[in-house]
């Protein structure tokens, strides 16, 4: 009986384990230090992710951490700030944008400013910069003006 009760106990906490390490909003990491939210709105908020999407709906403009697309973002993350060096990704739509074809350019990215959404602390601004003719520089914010879902607004 004894051996019964210790083996439910040790079940419901390899389940219960399971279901935290699955939850993004509920992650150790996420509580210590602001999220990155992408296209995905308010959900799967990341910490260090892989690669960034910023043109929410159409895919034509994102970074990667190398000129392949599964090479992975190398981040800086902190509680004030997150940045990472990578490549930003640029849909030429030539001769449409179904064709992709990017043009590709070495970028900094930098996450910022960090506001509360519920329980979990996120980056509300990004600011991009990447060389292209000049030295360029944008910055976005997170925002759900004019849209349903929340997204990164601003630049170009």
């Amino acid at each position: 009986m004894a051996i019964m009760f210790k083996l439910g106990c040790v079940l419901s906490g390899l389940a219960l384990a399971a279901a935290v390490e699955t939850s993004p909003a509920v992650s150790a990491a996420a509580a210590r230090v602001p999220v990155a939210f992408d296209c995905s709105g308010w959900h799967q908020g990341a910490v260090r992710p892989r690669s960034f999407l910023i043109d929410c709906g159409f895919d034509n403009v994102f970074l990667t951490g190398g000129l392949e697309l599964a090479d992975r973002m190398r981040w800086t993350w902190t509680s004030r700030d997150a940045s990472s060096r990578a490549v930003l990704w640029v849909n030429l739509c030539v001769p449409y944008c179904a064709s992709g074809h990017y043009a590709k350019y070495p970028a900094t990215l930098t996450l910022w400013r960090p506001e509360r959404h519920g329980r979990v602390r996120y980056y509300s601004r990004l600011t991009l910069r990447y060389h292209h003719g000049h030295e360029r520089t944008y910055t976005y914010g997170w925002s759900r003006r004019g849209v349903r879902t929340p997204q990164w607004q601003g630049g170009p």
